[in-house]
């Protein structure tokens, strides 16, 4: 394997782990602070992919332009989902929210199914067709500039977490919910708050996906499935974890594909699952969320 082709696989496996690492982040804030995985996280990635679409559709404008709209409306849509179910079955066994968020996501893909049908939709931008070249590296400016948005995403997600007080809060009851709540600290509201975040976050990696991935209301469930990849892998719950395991993740689906083709890169990412289940069952991070 020639150096180009080595380094050619190394910018396309850092550009994936970047939009993975939005998603993986959400979907750990998510277990780290309430306790549980969230099953639907790659529906709600769904919808921020089609909303994105219709937005640029009805508009006009950049999908980048539109995601701090998408945010906010996935945002809200999080405070839903936590109130109307979450908040429910808060203490309940762990196959309760197991069945119930595997439940509302195969609600949503049904009715996205139901609604845009399987065809596929398709976002344009105006630099579509630009690719910036590094010596023999390539680089459609596309993807560059969603790398860029997920990582800056990512590390404002980090900056709120350990400069504001909220973020501190958000932490102190991922620690210790009874101390928190022995300190007045109002343990369902900040739950709340950090379900609504992971599924704004998911709706942000469903927008910065548009840019150059076909949007398909079955395409959720192949994100999240590499979402709990990154997670196990970095460590349930952790931020930081998700973030370097989402870029191990990116490499190794690039590096796979390009030398076993197809769904090579998945496999490998399974096996560093495997191997990270066996020997380190906690993750590289361990379960402090940040």
């Amino acid at each position: 394997m020639s150096l180009s082709i080595l380094g050619q696989l190394v910018v396309n496996g850092l550009v994936l782990g970047g939009i993975y690492a939005v998603i993986a982040v959400g979907l750990s804030l998510i277990y780290g602070v309430v306790g549980f995985a969230n099953f639907a996280q790659g529906s709600f990635l769904m919808i921020g992919m089609y909303f994105a679409w219709g937005l640029t559709k009805l508009a006009g404008l950049d999908p980048f332009l539109w995601l701090p709209v998408i945010a906010v409306f996935l945002l809200a849509v999080g405070w839903v989902f936590y109130t109307c179910l979450i908040d429910r079955v808060i203490g309940k066994p762990a196959e309760v929210h197991l069945f119930m968020t595997v439940g509302l996501m195969l609600v949503l893909d049904n009715a996205f199914l139901l609604i845009f049908t399987a065809d596929r939709k398709f976002v344009q931008t105006p630099y579509d067709d630009i690719t910036l070249y590094f010596g023999d590296i390539s680089l459609p400016l596309t993807r560059l500039a969603a790398f860029g948005a997920a990582i800056l995403v990512a590390g404002l997600l980090m900056a709120f977490l350990a400069a504001t007080k909220l973020g501190r809060t958000i932490r102190a009851v991922a620690q210790d919910r009874g101390l928190a709540e022995n300190l007045g600290v109002d343990s369902r509201r900040i739950y709340a708050i950090a379900v609504a975040i992971g599924v704004a976050l998911a709706g942000v990696a469903g927008g910065l996906l548009t840019s150059f991935h076909p949007i398909s209301p079955e395409v959720g469930l192949r994100y999240l499935l590499i979402a709990f990849i990154v997670v196990v892998v970095g460590g349930m719950g952790s931020i930081k974890g998700s973030i370097v395991a989402a870029l191990i993740v990116g490499l190794l689906y690039s590096f796979g594909y390009q030398l076993f083709g197809g769904e090579g890169g998945l496999i490998l990412a399974y096996l560093v699952l495997l191997g990270i289940l066996n020997f380190r069952p906690a993750g590289l991070f361990g379960k402090e969320l940040l």
